[in-house]
């Protein structure tokens, strides 16, 4: 399934009833979700079970942690343009519908890979094979993650299937959408809607110079985890959601988006051994989401190709199950990998290892991320609620959640 996304309309904010046609798909925008989750897999695999093979010294694989900053992005603009009347509303039955779709797409397959990793853990310790690091296997910890808030501050560090800190971040921005969504709709022309881009976007590149000291990969120091986790999902899944509000006011559809994204790509290469790096490339993203979702031009239909598509399907599925298969499977393949009598059989355990990854992934995402969304929708919500169309582009994000 591909994403969808509404047809704007030049002058009507996506909070505008006239901004809200009939769906149409945006295939792009799934695709940039691809990219993105192979990105932080990439990210991870480089250190372990591929660290013999030095591929986290590539600059790119370096980098991969922001794949996560493009999630966070994605998730603005497409959660402020599927729900922006209904939350922003502030109607405590529309605010609620949108906390059970929300949760209703996030939580199945996070539930279901950490009660995988719980059962690993409990059967391993019976049968006398314990974690490689139990501190990341507590029981409070366990309860944490069940509750979607092991990024809030209540733990010192990522526990238990470690990608899913995004996935608490997410459900703490979505817990706090309906007031944002109640201020974009004050956003009346565009002038305001760029005037408040600029103001979030030199906010952020402050926080940035002085909070995040030039770097958004997570850190660790004096219990800081949460306090940077959260201002990194807030910062830039507004600056997402005032990415979607411009495009209700400003007809983009002619810009040249494919010159304009290459020339961000190089400003960015010109910028990789400087500070500003992490800065620019996440204002990158924000010009290849807002490229993505108009079709016309050779970046949407490069992320439109129907693998990345399906990849990008799969994506929310893969996100939540490389590190379980990294910290069961890869101790395995991680060895053999090292022990490898050429480069040849090295890189041929590994590209099994990521096929069997791919599949896994894929195998959740048909067998119990789909089929437990549908359930949900249709045994909590659908009974009493209309039906919207919706869109999936980011963790936690599919079409038909909304």
């Amino acid at each position: 399934m591909a994403a969808e996304l509404g047809r704007r309309s030049a002058g009507a904010g996506p909070g505008h009833e006239s901004a809200r046609r009939a769906p149409r798909r945006i295939e792009g925008l799934t695709g940039i979700r691809a990219i993105a989750a192979l990105w932080v897999v990439a990210f991870h695999f480089a250190k372990a079970p591929f660290g013999s093979l030095h591929l986290e010294e590539q600059p790119l694989i370096q980098m991969g942690y922001l794949g996560v900053d493009l999630f966070f992005l994605l998730s603005g603009f497409i959660i402020t343009y599927v729900h922006l009347n209904d939350a922003g509303s502030l109607a405590p039955p529309a605010v609620m519908r949108f906390y059970g779709l929300r949760l209703a797409r996030l939580y199945p397959v996070h539930l279901a890979t950490l009660l995988g990793l719980g059962l690993l853990v409990v059967v391993g310790r019976r049968i006398g094979m314990a974690p490689h690091q139990p501190e990341d296997f507590r029981a409070i910890d366990f309860v944490y993650n069940l509750l979607l808030v092991h990024a809030w501050g209540v733990a010192d560090d990522i526990h238990w299937n470690f990608p899913a800190w995004s996935i608490s971040c997410e459900w703490f921005v979505y817990l706090l959408f309906p007031v944002l969504a109640a201020g974009l709709l004050r956003i009346r022309s565009r002038r305001q809607a760029l005037f408040w881009l600029a103001v979030e976007t030199a906010a952020f590149a402050l926080a940035y110079a002085l909070f995040f000291r030039y770097d958004l990969d997570n850190k660790f120091d004096a219990g800081g985890f949460s306090r940077f986790a959260l201002t990194r999902v807030v910062f830039e899944f507004t600056a997402g959601a005032l990415c979607c509000t411009l495009t209700g006011f400003v007809d983009l559809r002619r810009w040249p988006w494919t010159a304009i994204v290459l020339m961000g790509t190089a400003a960015v290469a010109l910028l990789t051994a400087t500070p500003m790096r992490d800065f620019a490339v996440v204002v990158l993203f924000m010009l290849a989401i807002l490229a993505g979702s108009y079709r016309g031009n050779l970046i949407a239909g490069v992320l439109g190709h129907p693998v990345l598509v399906y990849l990008g399907e799969i994506s929310y599925s893969l996100y939540m199950v490389h590190a379980p298969m990294r910290m069961t499977v890869g101790r395995w393949v991680e060895p053999r990998i090292a022990e490898a009598t050429s480069t040849a059989s090295a890189l041929a355990i590994g590209a099994g290892f990521c096929v069997a990854t791919l599949a896994l992934a894929a195998f959740t995402y048909h067998v119990i991320e789909v089929p437990a969304r549908s359930w949900l929708r249709r045994r909590i919500i659908d009974r009493t609620t209309p039906r919207t169309s919706g869109v999936a582009l980011a963790p936690g994000e599919e079409r038909g959640t909304s």
